[in-house]
């Protein structure tokens, strides 16, 4: 069994062979990296969006599916609860109306998905 050593032995020999890769870092992953601008002081935009979106509407469509629509309201609340901090930080209020046209979009999305679905595979 290899040791924790020779891990590290073999990375640097992959090291110096020239099989370098850049290192990882929070801000070299999308989810993690805040997007700010640097002459920007209204602090960074909302992060995860990219990933969570996505999900929500993926959840929304199952639940909808399964005719749940108790766990859909508990999940369109939890989001404005979990989002609450960041956006009540904003004074002039462009993370607000962000994330109001963003979640919304993505809801109406989400039920048109659904109804389509609902539609095409009724008898």
């Amino acid at each position: 069994m290899p040791s924790v050593q020779d891990a590290a032995t073999q990375e640097d020999a992959a090291e110096s062979a020239g099989d370098e890769e850049a290192p990882l870092t929070p801000s070299s992953l999308p989810i993690i990296a805040a997007q700010d601008n640097p002459g920007d002081d209204k602090g960074p935009a909302l992060r995860g969006g990219r990933w969570i979106g996505p999900l929500e509407r993926l959840l929304i469509i199952v639940l909808a599916g399964a005719d749940a629509q108790v766990a859909i309201a508990a999940v369109v609340a939890a989001k404005g609860v979990i989002r609450f901090p960041e956006i009540s930080q904003d004074s002039s209020g462009e993370k607000a109306e962000e994330f109001l046209i963003g979640s919304v979009s993505s809801w109406i999305l989400a039920a048109l998905v659904a109804m389509f679905i609902r539609v095409t595979l009724q008898p």
